[in-house]
């Protein structure tokens, strides 16, 4: 179980907690995400990003009621792939008999699933016949050697083959494109006079040591051969490699643009829709299936705070949101949220007493005085005694009924911040005030939706500090599958010995020094997505 911290900095890796021996259910689960909020800070967390399972789903109520502000949302990459997967073990797809169809086929999924054998046989089959290729050039010195000067002569450049990795959203339908775009080498290795006087055959596989133990080597180049200059117009190799890959691209570009820490949130709503019109404008038999699939994955991973980020990110300003109820009805709820947040912050912060200089008049919603010099303490001690109960047995969490008097909906000072975002929101939606000029939107096309908020919101303070918090969140957790890697690195067969306190600190190290050392560059920018 690992935990990280995002905001706009790549992800800084918290910790990571052995569970071994625990029975990981909603309210372990749970405990252990509270324990780390608490730890660090719980008016510094907004969102949640968690699996997908039913456990973590079960997680949320109680993060939720444990935190009024706090908002939360499934990892969307995991989400992405559980699509592909679903479409894959749907029965109209599996029983068909034919090869693929032209467009949208089998493979759709196959390709991209973790689980090759819940896949139908034709899509498998393709995955198997790609790794054929890839193996065989790949660990053989006088193929590789001669692909490698025919993709000079042909692309002007070097270009290699891509290997399908376990721990990779998408990989296979990299791999069959970087073979479409080497299909010409290829070709041309294959028929090359010194490559056909080898005579290559189909061997058994062979085992050789190396650094990272034993390893297999696929021995089949017969079938290489045969495959990669397979041309038959349907069912040949290379058609139903470009099929597969021309049906799950759009998927991959989703995927790609969501498998990062970016703050991609703004992006997700309408993402979904566009990867809807792929399906439904394709001309498949298995097109409403996979519509019907792409709708209940939406509902499973659409939340409130989706829709507030579809309506604030300028990218999508003239979309007409305002028509849409279930879009504006997160919008609110996200609102309200942060409301509560604000306030608590005022409270705790007790800002009447801190405060250098009078607040500004326009900013009079966010600086709301109030006689609270104990707050703080209130809060804090509070706090702290709730961590210490979670950290000395999570299982007990349900026992804990102390928690501080936290703002509501109905809270004056919250509803005056409510109501000063939704007036804000009709300047912004009418390109009203600053946002009149035009070159102001067409600035939002080449930065994250966030900076643009910072850097012309300061006429609407409210709604300014909404869509900042809301729109530099990331939409997906693929970071956590990261750490696995970073993990393998520092505790491998060499330093097996390492307890997890220690290979949990290493990792620490590694990862976050990477990190500082990246954001300490001279010309280091934020990764805007669009």
């Amino acid at each position: 179980n690992s935990a990280f911290i995002t905001g706009n900095d790549g992800g800084i890796y918290w910790r990571s907690v052995d569970t071994s021996g625990k029975e990981k259910n909603a309210e372990y689960c749970a405990a252990l995400m509270i324990a780390d909020i608490y730890e660090y800070g719980p008016l510094k967390v907004l969102l949640v990003i968690t699996d997908t399972c039913t456990t973590m789903k079960k997680c949320w109520s109680i993060l939720m009621d444990e935190f009024p502000w706090i908002m939360v949302l499934p990892c969307q990459a995991h989400v992405l792939s559980l699509l592909m997967k679903d479409i894959g073990k749907s029965k109209k797809v599996c029983e068909r008999s034919h090869p693929f169809p032209p467009v949208l086929t089998g493979s759709l999924v196959a390709s991209d699933s973790y689980d090759l054998l819940c896949l139908p046989s034709q899509a498998t089959t393709l995955v198997h016949e790609e790794g054929i290729i890839t193996q065989w050039f790949s660990n053989h010195h006088f193929p590789l050697a001669k692909l490698r000067e025919y993709t000079v002569k042909k692309l002007g450049g070097p270009c290699e083959l891509v290997k399908a990795a376990a721990t990779r959203f998408g990989t296979n339908t990299l791999v069959g494109e970087r073979l479409l775009k080497l299909k010409g080498s290829l070709q041309a290795t294959c028929t090359d006079e010194a490559y056909v006087d080898k005579k290559y055959v189909d061997k058994t596989n062979t085992e050789e040591d190396s650094g990272i133990g034993r390893v297999v080597r696929s021995n089949k180049g017969g079938t290489a051969g045969k495959l990669c200059l397979d041309n038959r117009p349907s069912t040949g190799f290379w058609a139903r490699c470009s099929s597969h890959v021309q049906a799950t691209l759009p998927m991959l570009k989703m995927l790609r643009r969501f498998d990062s820490s970016a703050p991609t949130l703004g992006k997700l709503y309408s993402s979904w829709h566009e990867l809807g019109l792929h399906f439904n404008s394709t001309e498949s038999e298995f097109k409403k299936d996979a519509l019907d699939k792409h709708e209940a994955r939406w509902a499973y991973s659409h939340t409130d705070i989706a829709g507030a980020a579809y309506v604030l990110d300028p990218e999508f300003h003239g979309h007409e949101q305002h028509k849409n109820s279930e879009v504006m009805g997160g919008f609110n709820n996200c609102v309200e949220k942060i409301g509560i947040l604000m306030q608590t912050r005022i409270k705790v912060r007790a800002l009447t007493h801190s405060l250098p200089h009078p607040p500004p008049p326009h900013a009079s919603l966010l600086y709301i005085p109030t006689q609270v010099a104990e707050a703080p303490d209130m809060f804090t001690k509070l706090w702290k005694k709730r961590a210490a109960m979670i950290a000395a047995d999570p299982l007990k969490q349900k026992t804990w009924n102390h928690f501080p008097a936290y703002p509501d909906v109905n809270d004056p000072a919250v509803k005056a911040f409510c109501a000063a975002v939704s007036a804000q929101l009709v300047l912004y939606r009418n390109r009203k005030g600053e946002f009149a000029r035009e070159w102001i939107f067409t600035a939002a096309e080449n930065m994250p939706a966030y900076e643009w908020w910072e850097q012309y919101g300061a006429s609407v303070p409210e709604l300014q500090t909404v869509a900042c918090l809301i729109l530099s969140q990331p939409s997906s957790a693929s970071i956590i599958e990261r750490i696995n890697s970073e993990f393998a690195f520092v505790k491998d067969k060499r330093r097996n010995c390492l307890l997890h306190w220690r290979s949990n600190k290493l990792v620490g190290l590694f990862h976050n020094l990477r990190l500082l050392k990246k954001m300490r560059r001279l010309l280091y920018t934020e990764q805007c997505i669009g």
